[in-house]
């Protein structure tokens, strides 16, 4: 039986990525496996491939490859996933054999132990930074306070800062629209109720985005403001006031730092960061050393 399709133009990762549940996700997918395309097929155009032609030794070599260029072992695995998602595609379209989705399914993640990234930040720089904001009384700066407060005082991501909507903020919480379409309620309290509800007071609308574009004039547009557009705003404040390197990631990172180190419930940090797992969640904490400290001191032989 001839597996490969009379229709050249037929696109499994077309059909893959479709069936992500997040555009993030799916976005991630396409760039991965046009690299993967361009060592196998030498073209990055999916409607130029070959399906036919995947196989599991030239996925092997794809990751010998991979390994060539020092990547993280979690970066191959991602890869990994990516790729054997499109060849379950090429199977049900009748593009490779079952034998041939077997042996590729079959191969196994890299093994390796996953560098701690990030950091959270320091109670002092937190400070520095607030201290900055009631300087200034811009309409820009209000915005920025939000978002830093969203990220560091509710865990927020960058993409749900980005989606999140004036109907969204409900009393004391907010409704965060997270990975894979997955909703939680978030409640506000103190500095983060306050600056959130000063901004949508000052962009005076009472729907669409929270979080928009503000012109030269330092007025608001009410155009939304991008994925790309929250983390610039948060680096550009980073490099204001000069405090050492952070991401917009670490911001959340501290949200769940400084909650496990006041002994929150793991539990509770977990829903209150959207994870699925709390392995994730253990993911974040940054206490390091002074963690371990404390908890040997609570020996009750010592």
């Amino acid at each position: 039986m001839d597996y490969f399709k009379k229709n050249s133009s037929s696109n499994p990762v077309e059909a893959y990525t479709l069936s992500l549940n997040s555009l993030l996700s799916a976005k991630q997918a396409k760039i991965s496996l046009e690299i993967f395309c361009e060592f196998l097929f030498e073209t990055r155009d999916f409607n130029k491939c070959n399906w036919s032609n995947i196989d599991y030794i030239a996925i092997l070599r794809f990751m010998r490859e991979l390994d060539s260029k020092s990547r993280a072992h979690t970066t191959i695995n991602t890869y990994l996933t990516f790729i054997k998602g499109v060849a379950a595609e090429c199977w049900k379209q009748e593009i490779i054999s079952l034998e041939n989705y077997i042996r590729i399914k079959s191969i196994k993640c890299r093994k390796g132990v996953r560098r701690v990234a990030g950091r959270a930040l320091e109670p002092y720089e937190i400070k520095k930074l607030k201290t900055f904001f009631s300087q200034s009384k811009t309409n820009k700066s209000t915005r920025d306070c939000a978002i830093f407060a969203l990220a560091c005082c509710a865990g927020l991501r960058r993409e749900e800062i980005s989606k999140l909507n004036i109907e969204d903020i409900t009393g004391n919480g907010v409704i965060v629209s997270g990975k894979g379409n997955k909703t939680r309620l978030v409640h506000l309290f103190g500095y983060v109720k306050t600056i959130t509800n000063n901004l949508i007071l000052k962009s005076q609308q009472k729907k669409g985005a929270l979080f928009t574009h503000i012109d030269r004039a330092d007025n608001f547009n009410h155009k939304r403001l991008s994925v790309h557009g929250v983390h610039y705003s948060i680096m550009t404040l980073r490099d204001n006031v000069k405090i050492k390197h952070f991401t917009m990631h670490d911001l959340r990172r501290t949200f769940a730092t400084t909650l496990l180190d006041v002994g929150a419930d793991r539990f509770a940090v977990q829903r209150l960061m959207g994870h699925s797992s709390l392995v994730t969640t253990e993911l974040y904490d940054r206490r390091g050393e002074k963690s371990q400290i404390e908890a040997i001191k609570l020996l009750p032989y010592l």
